[in-house]
């Protein structure tokens, strides 16, 4: 709701205003007016008496003035010899001073050659440290490195029966993935726990058999021997038939073929941990040598450089020592001369007091005598004096208790202009591209746009206007007020033309249209225009809007008469809706209603209308009554220009069209509240901005809107409370909340009771399906307990939408086919076929219709409600 004044408000403080400027300006002439002719009496007789004094005087003032000039020479003579005596001191100070700053500067010439000293056999003493922290790590990395190459050796020496055990061995150190961020320090940690891991590895290894078998007998090797049994029968030596050879030969082949994979199958996993641990070692011995020299020539480069910086800053402390006692000399003598300075100023001053002195008595003497020639005076004028300060202490507490109610009235008035001022200001800036270009949009709906300024003339206000400065207003003479509509109260406003003024109308309802544009949300206003006679040419920059969503101007300009009374009916179908679903008897207007439902508010409707009442039908007539005087409530105002010159219905009345907008009507070539005029006041409608600047605004404001009508809903809203995780009991059907309806009530999805038993969902790609799936899963696994639900769930884009549920393992899951295959559904399809056969006989064991009646009846098997979801249907 606004919190600024209405064009109600704001001419009622212009009505404060001129009525509190005649009372106060009338008060104020009748007071000057008294007190004028009061005062002047009295001082025409205080004149006469002091002129008579005026001649006595002259004569004591030229006795004064002589012995004045008498003391002014004796204070002269004693000044000089002052001066004398600061001379010599000065002299004695400069050399004492000279003799100080020699024997600091010797002092820290001293320190500072010490400090150099101390600084070189630090340098040598880091060197040394440094070499000695390469040469023990080198050692260190010469053992690791000869443990590396023995275990190679074993490797290959290991996997010799099996070349691509060999060949990962290889490419070990070319694949291995190493992080050679850390220092050498770290690597070389890595390092041994790398040998030590490939160490402890490949003695896993060698103990397989198999494998440890071929890599002494290779088993190319042993192809003679599996066929030896031919070779005898073919030299016909034993008594081995040729098939009986045959079978021999190639049961042997199989058994060594087989202990040869097998042993690679036991140790593959082995040899490629192996093959990337000691690849990794060597990456790691690699990085080693080259971060020790590297971290070893940073390390002598940072001794090196603080000897320089320590040498250098050295010899700049020696020079500014030395440059110091320059300039501590000159400064010294500067101190003394300032010194001097100041005592000479002193004396300067004493002396110039003194003179002032003997001024100040030849003064008081002066003033004694004028003093007592004013007592001689004021003895006759006593009387006059005493009535004047009355008759001036009456005059001031009357503009005193004048002035307090002028403070009393106008205060309160100047704030709330000034407010409403700066708030407009605030709000309403002048467009111009850097305010279009700064814009960005509101988080909330200010719920006021600005039409106007209502300028003042304050002198032309009111007849007379008080001219004391003590009466004079806090602010300038000329002012201007805003005119501000403001909502849900007074947001409808309606111009009226003859002969003139129509197009500064149709530019203010242009501006109207992009001040609310501009102080609203995105895609929280929606605007119905009707342009009959200019078919969408007055408002042809407002039509960008379109372009980024129909909604935000109901697709088009309407200038026909069906279908302005079609689109009339659609707003007054909407004020209904509000009216019986949203507002009922909790809400008073829209605006209440807003805040509470968050972002699931309503949108707020302005219908716009040019050169009413062309092509306006009796139907369209009367549903635009409607709108008018129910809209507010209900979030739909008007912005309306009536054109006098065309007829209206005969029983049409103006006034039900006029009492809830503010109203406007050209007269010549201004523009006038209609019924309200004061002297001194003249109404500027706020020009739009031209017509580019207009256009690329309604471009940002419409990119800002797309996607604005869409409302998301946090999930918190529907799930329930720690406390009530699974809490719901499905016996008698199955209720989740899915969403939000009106401000404060949830939205439930409710199946498993009467004819409620299945739900189809629909819609377009991207309009949320899977996501409402996604909503029913979890909130139902929150509430209930896999006793008393379980999904089969089915998708058949690819299986990505579920895949979420199989791979955390839900416990309500029972089936989640992550396969999008035809035949996988049909089979989750047979197996809920089955279930429900299942608790069929189970059911009629126990003469049961439904859950409810099962569990009445004594059954003890669990019974959770069969939740069956296929997406990509």
């Amino acid at each position: 709701m606004s919190s600024q004044p209405g064009v109600k408000k704001t001419l009622e403080l212009v009505e404060s205003l001129r009525a509190a400027l005649a009372e106060f300006a009338a008060a104020e002439e009748k007071l000057t007016h008294e007190f004028r002719i009061r005062i002047s009496r009295e001082r025409q007789r205080i004149e006469e008496l002091s002129q008579e004094e005026a001649n006595r005087v002259a004569k004591e003032i030229a006795d004064a003035e002589t012995a004045y000039e008498s003391a002014k020479q004796a204070e002269d003579t004693r000044h000089n010899n002052r001066k004398a005596r600061i001379n010599r001191a000065r002299a004695a100070s400069k050399e004492q001073s000279l003799e100080r700053i020699e024997n600091r500067t010797g002092t820290r010439k001293y320190e500072l050659q010490r400090m150099l000293m101390e600084s070189e056999r630090k340098r040598d003493a880091d060197f040394a440290g440094a070499a000695a922290d390469y040469q023990q790590f080198s050692a260190d990395l010469a053992n690791e490195v000869a443990t590396l190459e023995g275990l190679e050796k074993k490797a290959h020496s290991s996997f010799r029966g099996y070349g691509k055990f060999r060949r990962l061995l290889r490419r070990a150190p070319e694949t291995a993935k190493v992080n050679l961020e850390p220092d050498h320090k770290q690597l070389l940690g890595e390092l041994r726990s790398a040998l030590s891991k490939a160490g402890g590895e490949l003695g896993r290894f060698r103990h397989i058999i198999v494998a440890r078998l071929f890599s002494f007998l290779p088993v190319w090797l042993l192809v003679p021997l599996c066929a030896t049994p031919v070779l005898l029968q073919h030299f016909q030596i034993g008594s081995l038939r040729q098939r009986d050879a045959i079978a021999i030969t190639v049961c042997m082949a199989a058994l060594i073929l087989g202990l040869y994979f097998l042993g690679r199958f036991k140790g593959a996993i082995l040899a490629r941990s192996i093959a990337e641990t000691l690849g990794k070692a060597r990456r790691l011995y690699g990085a080693c040598v080259e971060k020790v020299e590297v971290h070893y020539q940073k390390e002598n480069e940072r001794i090196q450089n603080e000897f320089t910086a320590g040498t250098e800053w050295i010899d700049g402390e020696l020079k500014n020592a030395l440059k110091e006692a320059g300039a501590q000399r000159g400064t010294f003598r500067e101190a003394v001369d300032e010194k001097t300075v100041r005592i000479t100023s002193r004396n300067e001053r004493y002396h110039k007091a003194k003179l002032e002195d003997a001024e100040d008595k030849h003064r008081n003497r002066l003033a004694w005598l004028k003093q007592a020639a004013d007592a001689r005076k004021k003895a006759f004028e006593k009387d006059c004096t005493e009535r004047e300060a009355k008759m001036l202490e009456e005059k001031e507490n009357q503009w005193r208790k004048l002035e307090e109610d002028w403070q009393t009235r106008i205060g309160p008035i100047q704030y709330a202009i000034v407010a409403a001022q700066t708030a407009a200001q605030n709000l309403f800036p002048p467009w111009s591209e850097k305010i279009l270009n700064d814009w960005r949009p509101q988080n909330s709906f200010q719920h006021v746009a600005k039409f106007a300024d209502l300028e003042v003339d304050v002198t032309r206000l009111c007849d007379t206007v008080p001219k004391d400065p003590r009466l004079t207003l806090p602010g300038p003479q000329r002012f201007n007020l805003p005119l501000l509509l403001t909502y849900p109260e007074q947001g409808s406003i309606l111009y009226e033309t003859a002969n003139t003024g129509r197009e500064s109308v149709i530019g203010s309802l242009n501006d109207i249209i992009l001040r609310l544009l501009a102080t609203a949300p995105p895609g929280r206003l929606s605007f119905t225009v009707v342009d009959p006679v200019g078919l969408g040419q007055n408002f042809a920059g407002v039509m960008h809007l379109a372009d980024y969503g129909e909604q935000l101007i109901n697709s088009r300009i309407w200038t026909q008469p069906a279908q302005i009374e079609q689109r009339l009916g659609e707003l007054n179908e909407h004020m209904e809706k509000v009216i019986q679903m949203y507002l009922r008897n909790e809400y008073e207007t829209i605006v209440e209603y807003n805040q509470a439902a968050g972002n699931i508010a309503e949108k707020y409707q302005f219908l716009v209308i040019a050169d009413f009442p062309t092509n306006f039908s009796e139907v369209a007539i009367k549903r635009l009554l409607s709108i008018v005087s129910s809209g507010a409530r209900c979030g739909v105002y008007t912005l309306i220009h009536w054109d006098k010159r065309h007829a209206v219905p005969q029983d049409f009345v103006p006034d039900e069209l006029k009492k809830t907008s503010v109203c406007l009507s050209a007269k010549g070539n201004e523009i006038i509240l209609t019924g309200k005029s004061y002297p001194g006041t003249t109404l500027h409608l706020e020009a739009p901005p031209s017509a580019e600047l207009a256009t690329n605004f309604i471009h940002r404001v419409g990119q800002a809107s797309v996607d604005s009508s869409r409302v998301e809903v946090p999930f918190e809203h529907v799930v329930p409370p720690d406390n009530q995780l699974w809490s719901e009991d499905t016996t008698a059907e199955l209720r989740v909340p899915i969403g939000r309806t009106g401000a404060t009530k949830l939205q439930y999805l409710a199946i498993g009771r009467g004819t409620r038993q299945h739900a189809l969902i629909a819609g377009k790609t991207g309009s949320g399906k899977s996501t409402l799936f996604h909503v029913i899963i979890t909130n139902l696994a929150l509430w209930c307990s896999p006793e008393q639900v379980e999904f089969y769930l089915v998708d058949f884009k690819k299986g990505v939408e579920f895949k979420c549920y199989a791979a955390k393992g839900l416990p309500h899951a029972k089936v989640v086919a992550i396969e999008s295959d035809r035949e996988f559904g049909l089979s989750v399809l047979q197996r809920v076929d089955d279930e429900l056969k299942r608790r069929g006989d189970l059911f009629r064991k126990l003469g049961a219709q439904d859950i409810a009646g099962y569990k009445r009846a004594g059954g003890t098997e669990p019974m959770p409600r069969c939740l069956l979801l296929i997406d990509e249907f």
